[in-house]
């Protein structure tokens, strides 16, 4: 099975030693099965507020970086995430210029690790249990 790490769970590790002991143990039983999507990726460098977060997330990843297991958004999977993005709208009246930057973003983290064949680690299961419902997916809760 390949797996690949949510956002917020890196935030969390970065954040909390015992959250950062939790990935670590994570990523030292299944590195080889171990993927990042270029979208996480992103997040995480855009949401990086110090030096110290962009090192952290640079050493972090770099041993996946390196392995080249890497899933980023086709133009179908981006496709796929627009027309998600679209039945989520009309599923919930939500208006299309208030949808926010992070569910966008996750739309195409699903589509993404769907296209791939890649399952989502997240503890964002509410976000994600309502993509599911108009993207199927799988997603997991920390740490299989």
């Amino acid at each position: 099975m390949k797996f690949a790490i949510d956002t917020n769970l890196y935030i969390r590790a970065f954040r909390n030693p015992t959250d950062e002991e939790r990935m670590d143990d994570f990523y030292q039983r299944c590195t080889p099965s171990l993927f990042i999507c270029s979208v996480v990726l992103h997040e995480l460098e855009v949401g990086g507020t110090s030096r110290s977060v962009v090192d952290w997330v640079d050493e972090t990843t770099r041993p996946v970086i390196r392995s080249r297991r890497v899933v980023t958004p086709s133009h179908a999977a981006w496709r796929e995430a627009g027309s998600a993005i679209n039945r989520l709208a009309l599923a919930h009246r939500i208006d299309r210029r208030t949808i926010a930057r992070s569910l966008v973003n996750d739309v195409l983290i699903a589509a993404t690790c769907r296209e791939s064949g890649v399952t989502l680690i997240t503890d964002n299961n509410r976000d994600f249990a309502t993509i599911h419902t108009v993207l199927p997916f799988d997603f997991v809760p920390p740490w299989p």
